[in-house]
């Protein structure tokens, strides 16, 4: 098979985008997209492939329910067979195509395109193969948690982020017990991304850091609270305090007391 896959794609200039991948055991490359940025599907031709006739080839990019994101034809963008999910949200650079490089930029990522597989299939000389298989997994950054204390509560709120992400609880560098949280996440059914509270008993803690961990970006945002210790008097030592109080009353009118 006449092409390659690199694990890690080169910055393409026109773009101006860095796509990463991962190639899977099945030549399946994982590309990482974040919702609302452009997104590169790296595809390159090995030399052997070289050189291309523009003008006797024809490239389809096709998802795995076989719907159009984009063609060159001749050289030339068709846009006859685009599906309209696809519809002004990709772009391909034809003065590469003459070095193999048949990456195409997918902008902006939507949160639908997780997981969706591309296929860019290659057609000339009256042959038809697919040179490419590309994977799309799809993240949305969480906003920086908010930590708010009420009474004895601390909690803990963000929101937006994609994946559903994980919290974790801290004091002094030391994790709570996962058991010790009051976790709850919601899906946002237009945006389809994720809220999360948290709540936790801030008694006898004099800080707390509350973590938000997404697991396809890797990525993890924090916020830490101070709580300020509340003493409290119990009965015993309302009475001390009392008691002390009289005694000073009492000193006070001796001192103040004429002489019989």
């Amino acid at each position: 098979m006449d092409f390659k896959m690199d694990g890690v794609c080169a910055l393409v200039s026109v773009f101006f985008v860095l796509c990463v991948a991962v190639v899977t055991s099945a030549n399946v490359e994982e590309v990482l997209g974040v919702v609302g940025e452009p997104v590169l599907l790296c595809c390159f031709l090995s030399k052997l492939a070289l050189p291309i006739n523009s003008a006797k080839t024809r490239i389809m990019w096709q998802d795995r329910e076989d719907k159009v994101l984009h063609v060159i034809n001749k050289g030339q963008e068709v846009y006859d067979y685009q599906d309209p999910y696809y519809k002004n949200r990709t772009t391909f650079d034809s003065d590469h195509l003459a070095s193999g490089n048949l990456s195409l930029l997918l902008n902006p990522v939507n949160i639908l395109d997780n997981h969706m597989r591309t296929t860019v299939i290659l057609i000339r000389n009256h042959r038809s193969e697919k040179v490419c298989t590309l994977s799309l997994n799809v993240a949305a950054r969480y906003q920086k948690p908010t930590v708010n204390l009420t009474d004895s509560t601390v909690e803990c709120n963000t929101q937006g982020g994609f994946p559903e992400g994980q919290v974790t609880w801290m004091t002094n560098n030391t994790p709570l017990d996962p058991g010790e949280a009051d976790t709850k996440t919601s899906q946002d059914p237009e945006t389809r991304t994720y809220n999360i509270s948290s709540r936790v008993n801030g008694t006898g803690i004099q800080n707390l850091t509350c973590s938000i961990h997404n697991p396809t970006l890797n990525e993890t945002q924090t916020t830490t609270i101070s709580i300020r210790p509340i003493t409290a008097y119990t009965g015993e030592n309302s009475s001390n305090i009392l008691a002390i109080a009289c005694a000073v009353g009492v000193s006070i009118l001796l001192t103040i007391s004429p002489s019989p």
